[in-house]
């Protein structure tokens, strides 16, 4: 289907249609993924606390608190989609191509909005976990979230600067060992289908590392880090 379409379809509406194709996956494989990251979270806090518990039950459990998940969720989805998937729509389109020039945006604009991003996604980095494990309301969420940061700014801090060297390491390792064994040759391609697993491996236990680290400040912060009813009930 992929070889066939180009054929099918003009190339120009291929062009500027396909980005647009592309945005709407890339929301499909975002609200997936944080799914998986709620789940995750509930795994890892049930294994922090010995709670028994089945599978099936504790997807379940995900799939109700990842609604309380979705209003922050969905506002950083619509940023990133504001900020970076429209601009590279638009480019595509007569009409808006001179308001959004390809060079000035993948050099200057696009890097700014990623930058912010990852600013706002990193300075709220406690919110998903806080709605996923303890409060139903955005507001409230983000009230306690700054309530733990205040109290226990230097081991969050910390963390974070550990979860950060772990990212740079991983990478760095993934670019050199792609480089070194030669770009486009079998041992490559066997390390690129490998490599993703070695990120999977220091993802989950980062975010382990993170539910004990939320556990521990976030009870200390006027008991933050209560077990939801669903998880206490198991």
């Amino acid at each position: 289907m992929l070889y066939g379409t180009p054929q099918i379809l003009p190339p120009l509406w291929w062009m500027q249609w396909g980005q647009v194709i592309a945005a709407g996956a890339f929301g499909f494989e975002y609200l997936l993924g944080i799914m998986i990251q709620v789940f995750l979270l509930l795994l890892a806090y049930a294994w922090v606390r010995g709670l028994n518990f089945a599978t099936p039950a504790l997807i379940d459990v995900a799939l109700r608190r990842f609604v309380c998940v979705l209003p922050w969720s969905a506002l950083v989805l619509l940023l990133s989609v504001v900020l970076i998937e429209v601009p590279l729509m638009l480019k595509n389109f007569p009409a808006f191509a001179e308001y959004f020039p390809e060079q000035e945006l993948f050099a200057r604009r696009l890097v700014i909005a990623r930058l912010a991003m990852a600013v706002v996604v990193v300075a709220a980095a406690g919110l998903q976990v806080t709605l996923a494990l303890h409060v139903s309301s955005l507001r409230r969420a983000w009230r306690e979230y700054r309530q733990m940061i205040t109290r226990a700014w230097w081991p969050l801090g910390w963390f974070a600067i550990i979860a950060l060297f772990h990212f740079f390491v991983v990478v760095a390792v993934q670019e050199n060992v792609g480089k070194g064994v030669g770009e486009g040759t079998a041992l490559w391609v066997a390390w690129r289908l490998l490599s993703p697993w070695l990120f999977a491996v220091v993802a989950a236990w980062l975010l382990a590392s993170w539910v004990c680290v939320y556990q521990r400040f976030g009870r200390a912060t006027h008991g933050l880090a209560s077990a939801p009813e669903e998880i206490s009930a198991f």
